[in-house]
């Protein structure tokens, strides 16, 4: 499910830090509580990549996590390739996270205007803690940097704001989703 939320996004760089500044300052509470349910360095891992629907979870305090995937779309401008699609991910306190989605080539057979290098994507992750058992929420706020192909969208900076969610509904069973 999507969500948008174009008109109320500032469309600005200096409000795009702001944003992710706020971001991460939400979870300054009481630094006990905070990390009572963050991931640990021996939990298992739950990736970003390759599929547009983004984890819950943050990577552990300290970790580096490399996710590489090649995503097959439907556009309303016909199929589309992206890849490879990478994300860095490094975990910079309980429950947050410093992430970049690296440029890749994306191309769209059926449409010649849609083709070339996608744009440096930073953003701050965090994942809220407090909840009950079995549900997770996170926040992500972040800009698609005007540095890709002109033909692929690189001429314009992209704010985003993620709410990657997930349930437990049964042993090993979850919904997960993300309104963007």
């Amino acid at each position: 499910m999507q969500l948008a939320i174009a008109q109320l996004w500032p469309k600005t760089p200096r409000s795009v830090v702001r944003i992710l500044v706020v971001t991460l300052a939400v979870g300054v509470g009481s630094r006990e509580a905070w990390a009572d349910g963050c991931p640990l360095p021996t939990s298992d891992i739950d990736t970003d990549r390759p599929d547009t629907t983004n984890s819950s979870e943050t990577v552990p305090a300290g970790s580096f996590q490399w996710e590489n995937g090649i995503n097959i779309a439907d556009w309303s401008d016909g199929t589309r390739l992206d890849g490879t699609n990478s994300r860095l991910r490094l975990g910079i306190a309980d429950c947050a996270e410093l992430l970049v989605d690296i440029p890749d080539y994306s191309i769209s057979p059926h449409s010649a205007d849609v083709h070339g290098f996608t744009g440096v994507a930073p953003a701050a992750k965090m994942e809220l803690q407090g909840l009950p058992e079995g549900s997770q929420v996170s926040f992500v706020a972040g800009a698609g940097l005007p540095t890709g192909s002109r033909n692929n969208g690189g001429n314009i900076t992209k704010p985003y704001l993620q709410i990657p969610w997930s349930q437990e509904i049964g042993e090993d069973f979850g919904v997960h989703g993300m309104l963007t």
